[in-house]
């Protein structure tokens, strides 16, 4: 499989494993939500399969409101304080990257 497709798998299992996590213990892994900046970073134009899919996953990436939210997000998850709202925006965001990339 190519990146991209074993990236997808890995945030499709991560959200599945969080949800159960976050609903049973109200915690996700934030070492693994962590890992996939880095992952989707590291991939380039030529991983996808047309330019405009790898300018459009650039795009929502990118997106100023969206980039605020992760941030917000990631300080929470340094001080171990995560609630439904921001629990969902990372849900909603991982599911969103998984669907540019595929």
């Amino acid at each position: 499989m190519n990146k991209r497709k074993d990236l997808v798998n890995d945030i499709l299992k991560f959200l599945s494993e969080a949800n159960i996590s976050f609903e049973n213990y109200g915690f996700i892994n934030k070492k693994v939500y962590l890992s996939f900046e880095t992952k989707y970073s590291n991939l380039t134009k030529e991983d996808f399969d047309c330019e405009e899919k790898y300018f459009n996953f650039l795009r929502y990436l990118n997106h100023i409101q969206f980039q605020a939210d992760r941030y917000v997000l990631k300080n929470l998850l340094k001080d171990n304080h995560l609630d439904i709202g921001p629990f969902l925006f990372m849900y909603n965001d991982l599911n969103r990257i998984a669907d540019c990339l595929k």
